[in-house]
């Protein structure tokens, strides 16, 4: 049996429920119900569905016709469906457990070095555009250790320049800053 995804699953019923809604603020004779950025899905559903049961018992003397009735029916159930194919729970609910005794310390441990020691930086022009100059820079770290960098200055302008800087593990890459000095130029 093949499963729907989630992207096919709400591409076809978004649609229908955009459908159904219209018919049935039109059939009811409801004032248009619009969502507020701050309102979610599901606080939106509930507040529509609310607004028509008060709707359908004002109006229970001139007697719903079945259509609007199954509307209804059919707009709480794609109500629920679209609200659980939206929501999604947070994935950090438990508490990470703390790192054995002694840990944190060796790992800081890694990282103390002497800060006298020079870095002996290497620097070299990468490339040089309309407004920016790129520079390739290698410098030394702890545990002799050597760290690639870029240096990104702008042509125009004088000292101190505005800074970006971007850090191991940040989950980009050091050239992902050239667009950005760009624009900043």
């Amino acid at each position: 049996m093949i499963r729907p995804t989630r992207a096919t699953l709400l591409k076809t019923i978004l649609p229908t429920f955009a459908k159904l809604y219209t018919e049935l603020t039109r059939d009811l004779g409801l004032i248009s119900f619009s969502l507020k950025h701050r309102v979610r899905w599901r606080e939106a559903g509930l507040i529509k569905m609310v607004q028509l049961w008060e709707a359908m018992r004002e109006t229970r003397a001139r007697r719903l016709p079945l259509k609007a009735l199954l509307s209804v029916a059919l707009l709480a159930a794609l109500v629920v469906v679209v609200s659980r194919l939206i929501y999604r729970p947070s994935t950090y609910t438990t508490v990470q457990p703390s790192l054995p005794s002694g840990a944190v310390d060796e790992l800081l441990s890694y990282y103390e070095y002497d800060r006298s020691i020079p870095l002996e930086a290497e620097v070299s022009r990468l490339s040089e555009e309309e407004l920016i100059v790129v520079y390739k820079v290698y410098y030394s770290s702890v545990n002799n250790v050597r760290v690639p960098a870029l240096l990104i200055l702008p042509k125009v302008g004088r000292p101190p320049y505005p800074c970006i800087v971007f850090l191991h593990g940040y989950g980009g890459r050091k050239e992902d800053a050239i667009p950005l000095a760009r624009v900043a130029s």
